[in-house]
């Protein structure tokens, strides 16, 4: 997975925030705290648009410029990372694990208060 063009980088990062956006939107699905539920929904939102963003950048942009060729590339860890990164999108999220373990401290406190209500 060398990215040798501009149109192959556009590509690459157009599908890294879409897996953002699928992983941001589960998280949502998983969490009963409803604050946690829509800063999640947010961020898969703000996803999903970079990467319909980068859809019409690519569409708008000749094609001169987009089979424009890099001199350099990736080096061999650098393309494992992204590659990494592409299968798995928890990969390099530390903010989704940091959300994800407020949410199973917080629910036990949440579950009383509602219950006192």
């Amino acid at each position: 997975m060398r990215f040798e063009r501009t149109c192959d980088v556009l590509k690459h990062v157009q599908t890294i925030h879409h897996k953002q956006s699928e992983f941001y939107e589960n998280l949502g699905d998983d969490t009963d705290i409803v604050r946690l539920e829509m800063l999640l929904r947010y961020v898969s939102r703000r996803k999903k648009n970079l990467e319909e963003t980068l859809a019409g950048c690519t569409e708008e942009t000749s094609e001169m410029i987009l089979e424009t060729w890099f001199q350099y590339t990736l080096t061999k860890k650098a393309e494992k990372n992204l590659q990494a990164l592409l299968l798995n999108p928890r990969v390099g999220f530390g903010i989704s694990n940091k959300l994800m373990k407020i949410s199973r401290l917080i629910r036990p406190c949440w579950n009383r208060v509602q219950s006192c209500e």
